[in-house]
């Protein structure tokens, strides 16, 4: 069955998971895999990205960015970056309960550097 990761599992800023006592409605989550980079669309000032670490489900509250073909740890530092969440924040929509759109994240321009410069960011940023 596998482990199930809402939005209140991913502290803010840090992707760390955090256990709850969550459990899942069948019919109401996304199929996740391992290395899978989640980000939280609902209200995306709060920072929730979360590389997985093991198959499962989550919430339908994260855009699941499976297929990049980059460093996933380069793609967890860019989506918690300053300036990518001040981008998608402007461009959020409701009131009370902001979201992001995925058709405005995946028409973004965003820089992709060469695998060896991605994966050297990374490790740096891990220290």
């Amino acid at each position: 069955m596998g482990i199930y990761i809402g939005l209140e599992n991913i502290e803010s800023s840090t992707g760390k998971y955090l256990q709850t006592e969550t459990e899942y409605s069948e019919g109401f989550y996304d199929i996740i895999r391992k290395e899978d980079v989640l980000f939280g669309k609902l209200r995306p000032y709060l920072r929730k990205v979360y590389i997985s670490l093991v198959d499962g489900f989550c919430t339908g509250e994260f855009l699941n960015f499976n297929k990049f073909e980059g460093d996933k740890h380069y793609l967890y530092y860019f989506l918690l970056s300053h300036g990518f969440i001040e981008i998608v924040n402007s461009s959020t929509y409701g009131a009370k309960m902001p979201r992001a759109e995925w058709d405005f994240i995946k028409n973004l321009k965003t820089p992709i550097l060469p695998p060896k410069e991605q994966q050297a960011i990374a490790a740096f940023l891990d220290t």
